[in-house]
């Protein structure tokens, strides 16, 4: 239907897009029951929609590789530990109990947890912090465009760094690093000095 020169919208430009839900609320309150508002994801479901199933195949992805990383911790230790059954053998006879052992070896995976997870954060904030950079190497060396404007309604990849949520993976990377860290522990607090000791 034309409408000839009567005006149809009122567009409102924002300096933080993440918050145009909360101020489209308050442009309909001003204007008055008579008008609704519609704000930048709305326009876009199907890409919103597929973004939060990325964000939990992400999740499930990365909780995959925090157990795997474990298990590589669990194996580095027992590596260790076999590598090291002669020291411990001497220690133990030495007057070392197993609470001890145990200590030490607990506090290195921890120490290899706390090494991994802060490199992990520093590597992932400055190439989250920097993918227009990237974003744009690629394109120059691979000769095409990574966010076609046919296809996708964004000319670069936006970012939003929630401190909270990074807190959780510290959090839940470490619980798995110190949980990782038990059994091999364990394992060399209960080695039996004789047994380690018996072809040296």
């Amino acid at each position: 239907m034309k409408v000839d020169d009567v005006v149809t919208g009122i567009e409102v430009r924002t300096n933080d897009p993440y918050r145009s839900g909360v101020i489209g609320r308050a442009v309909e309150l001003s204007l008055g029951s008579s008008f609704y508002a519609r704000d930048w994801k709305t326009f876009y479901p199907g890409f919103f929609q597929a973004l939060k199933v990325e964000r939990v195949m992400m999740f499930v992805l990365l909780s995959f590789i925090m157990v795997v990383a474990g298990f590589i911790i669990i194996a580095v230790l027992i590596t260790m530990i076999m590598e090291k059954s002669r020291d411990i053998a001497i220690l133990k006879t030495m007057g070392c109990d197993d609470d001890a052992v145990l200590r030490v070896f607990a506090i290195q995976g921890f120490l290899i947890g706390v090494v991994g997870l802060a490199a992990g954060l520093g590597m992932g904030l400055l190439i989250t912090s920097n993918l227009d950079v990237i974003q744009s190497t690629v394109e120059r060396v691979a000769g095409f465009d990574v966010l076609p404007a046919n296809v996708y309604q964004l000319q670069d990849l936006p970012y939003h760094v929630i401190p909270w949520q990074l807190a959780a993976i510290s959090v839940i990377a470490l619980v798995l690093s110190i949980g990782a860290t038990l059994l091999p522990s364990w394992q060399a607090s209960r080695m039996d000095p004789a047994e380690a000791l018996r072809y040296e």
